[in-house]
């Protein structure tokens, strides 16, 4: 007869429970929200510029993305598995990536999108891969990646960034967020893009338009620090995710004879820094290894700087992570293999220094250079007058205009074809005539607000014609 003997082995324990670890993350990221409830709701306020209603609705939004996040797990799995509340609640951490969504959502999203974008988190982002512990992809940026492909009208408008206060303080300001006025000026100068929000000092207390809880640098950082100092997150990974970005920016600035502030403008918009504290280090969804952790964090660092300047994406940190997740467990398994044989992390280390050099290199080459999008369909020349039709896509679909000029002047600008949602907005503004009598300084001619690339395609086409119609005379 076999006789087992039962001993004890060398076991290395961590105190960092998954308890503790959402504990941290929810102390880390309190400061966010209060902050939130501060700038979107108390400052409009005190302005009297909205309700009691308006003044809550960031904590509602909050509350409502939580409230319904933990529904449609809980519901989850009473439906498919028959499991209650009580034994699921405090294992299964159903709130968090309803907390995280609601932070990454426009300020001003409707609450039956942030009800849609918390089922979606959940069910197709978790539940569907086994629940926690078994989801390929961050659960909150799946729920985010549906509501900005669904409904990209309501995601975009500047209306959904913008709090009462802002609207009326920046009313120049057309476009949603200062990431995306960069794409608007095809380029960058601080005048153009920095001063219009004020300075630097805004972006980095979170004085800017933004979702809810990406904008202030200030209490990301001390967030991240504290989370480092508790051990709560992998540390490796924002390190080289911001080094790596920071990198590529600066060689991109030194390039283009830009300044320091081009580094810091970017690295302080687009939502990068929260990307990199909270949403990359996600411990489900991100290396275990601790060389995975580093490759994972320089490649999410060049995939969100090659999107954002030649993709010119206002999402690519979100698409930078989701990406990257489909290759946790492969970068995972090389990472391994590193630790066995060090000789093999030449290949990745050859691999990024290309990229590294490469990529500054051909944003630097195509950072300023604008191709029109303009057509000329048509033209009609009878004596001294021009008829043309020409066409630019808008925001859903082209534009289609006919624009007569006599004599040099443009006298008519008829919409021929289109299929903008926010025509009526340019028609309200009249923005028609607008050109028509501005037609001799149309660059400084502001965009219909909440119709900024149905109105800048118009723009553009009048322009591109009165071009052609000075080359030909």
């Amino acid at each position: 007869m076999i006789k087992f003997i039962k001993e004890h082995g060398t076991y290395i324990k961590s105190n960092n429970t998954n308890s503790k670890i959402m504990r941290d993350v929810l102390i880390a990221l309190t400061p966010i929200v209060l902050f939130a409830f501060y700038k979107n709701g108390y400052i409009p306020y005190t302005k009297g510029l909205i309700s009691l209603y308006g003044l809550l609705y960031p904590l509602i939004m909050v509350l409502v993305a939580v409230v319904s996040s933990i529904f449609f797990e809980m519901s989850y799995y009473y439906v498919i598995h028959k499991r209650h509340f009580k034994e699921l609640f405090k294992t299964t951490y159903s709130f968090m990536p309803g907390l995280f969504l609601a932070l990454i959502l426009p300020i001003n999203t409707p609450l039956y999108l942030v009800v849609l974008g918390s089922f979606f988190a959940i069910i197709f982002g978790k539940m569907l891969y086994g629940g926690f512990g078994q989801n390929i992809f961050n659960p909150a940026l799946i729920g985010r990646l549906f509501l900005v492909v669904s409904f990209p009208l309501v995601m975009a408008s500047s209306s959904a960034y913008f709090n009462p206060f802002e609207r009326q303080t920046y009313d120049g300001i057309t476009s949603v967020t200062p990431l995306a006025n960069t794409f608007l000026n095809q380029g960058y100068t601080y005048d153009d893009v920095v001063r219009p929000y004020g300075s630097m000092l805004d972006f980095f207390f979170g004085n800017i338009p933004g979702s809810l809880g990406e904008i202030s640098a200030f209490l990301i950082l001390i967030g991240l620090a504290y989370l480092i100092f508790r051990k709560a997150v992998k540390w490796r990974i924002p390190l080289m995710y911001i080094l790596t970005s920071s990198i590529l920016l600066f060689s991109i600035a030194m390039f283009k004879d830009f300044d320091l502030s081009f580094v810091l403008f970017h690295l302080l918009s687009g939502g990068l820094l929260f990307g990199a504290a909270f949403m990359a280090t996600d411990p489900v969804t991100s290396p275990v290894n601790k060389w995975g952790q580093v490759l994972y964090g320089i490649f999410l660092g060049i995939l969100t700087i090659a999107l954002r300047f030649i993709m010119k994406s206002p999402e690519s940190v979100m698409i930078s992570i989701l990406t990257m997740n489909i290759f946790v467990y492969f970068i995972d398994q090389y990472a391994i293999k590193i630790n066995f044989n060090f000789n093999k992390i030449l290949k990745p280390i050859i691999a990024i220094w290309l990229l590294m050099i490469i990529l500054p290199l051909y944003i630097t080459t195509t950072f300023n250079k604008v191709e029109s999008k303009v057509t000329i369909i048509d033209k009609q020349i009878n004596s001294n007058v021009y008829v043309y039709r020409a066409s630019a896509r808008g925001y859903v679909d082209n534009i289609v205009l006919d624009i007569k000029i006599v004599e040099g002047t443009i006298e008519e600008i008829i919409i021929v074809e289109q299929k903008e949602s926010f025509i009526a907005r340019i028609e309200d503004a009249n923005y028609l005539n607008q050109i028509i009598q501005n037609q001799d300084n149309l660059k400084e001619l502001d965009a219909v607000s909440q119709a900024t690339y149905t109105s800048n395609a118009i723009k553009e086409i009048v322009m591109y014609v009165m071009e052609d119609y000075n080359n030909e005379r």
